[in-house]
């Protein structure tokens, strides 16, 4: 199949093209449906959602399974594991940890984010590592996770790739992330101005709880006659994220509740 960015990535959709992306990864995991409706009638631009268990399914037809080991990549890592192992993806996991620091500066559109990288995966050594992540954007966080590995020969997937290479960890060629040889994505998404701003839902749902966050997100995204409400609703306790509290608080068993085929 012919590839839209490079020789070395392999993806299953034509390009999508919009201003602002949301990953419904948490409808799959017992979030209500009607909750993300109300949530993107509030944000400013027509987001376009796309759906995270449909895309697994179709990555886990892409992904080889001959010689490969599992490496998550963050609780999104995890999350997209998750939703590959309903889908037949037999691999057993090791975890990385990604610690991820936002710095805002006056005038600037976007925040600076810096991510450092921990964990043992205790690889063999006699296989590709396979690193799995919901989301490549800037590729800052796969670029950095591959060196961390210290392996001549790094494999990638992840559910969602930005189509904008226009950074020093991607690259118009290759598998457009640098320190990567092959990536395997889901859906190529393209900016209608600039950069493409990919959210997943669960990180909305569940990390814009600081005031910081939330005041940046809802000036960032929400519709101006719509930021009170949005913030009262993102506020709102929910009792329907249990499981993605699970995700955090103990991933293992997030993975073993939830990885069977629903």
């Amino acid at each position: 199949m012919a590839d839209p960015i490079a020789e070395r990535l392999v993806s299953e959709n034509e390009p999508v093209t919009s201003k602002l992306f949301l990953l419904d990864d948490v409808t799959p995991f017992g979030v209500d449906r009607a909750r993300v409706d109300i949530l993107t009638k509030m944000l400013r631009d027509p987001p376009v959602v796309l759906d995270g268990q449909a895309l697994a399914s179709q990555l886990a037809g892409l992904i080889p399974r001959a010689a490969v080991e599992a490496v998550t990549i963050g609780y999104g890592g995890v999350l997209t594991y998750t939703l590959l192992a309903r889908n037949g993806l037999d691999l057993p996991f090791k975890m990385l940890n990604v610690e991820r620091k936002y710095l805002f500066v006056a005038g600037q559109k976007r925040p600076k984010i810096t991510c450092t990288v921990s964990g043992d995966p205790d690889l063999s050594g006699r296989v590709t590592p396979l690193l799995i992540d919901d989301v490549i954007a800037s590729g800052q966080t796969m670029y950095r996770s591959s060196l961390y590995l210290r392996n001549d020969s790094v494999s990638a997937s992840a559910l969602v790739i930005s189509g904008d290479t226009r950074n020093i960890w991607r690259s118009s060629s290759g598998s457009s992330v640098n320190c990567i040889d092959t990536v395997y994505a889901s859906q190529i998404v393209n900016g209608a101005a600039g950069f493409p701003a990919i959210l997943s839902l669960r990180y909305v749902l569940l990390k814009t709880r600081t005031k910081e966050s939330l005041d940046y997100f809802i000036q960032k995204y929400a519709k101006e006659e719509a930021m009170e409400d949005l913030g009262r609703f993102l506020r709102r306790p929910a009792g329907d994220v249990e499981e993605m509290r699970l995700l955090y608080s103990d991933p293992d068993a997030f993975v073993k509740r939830q990885s069977q085929d629903r």
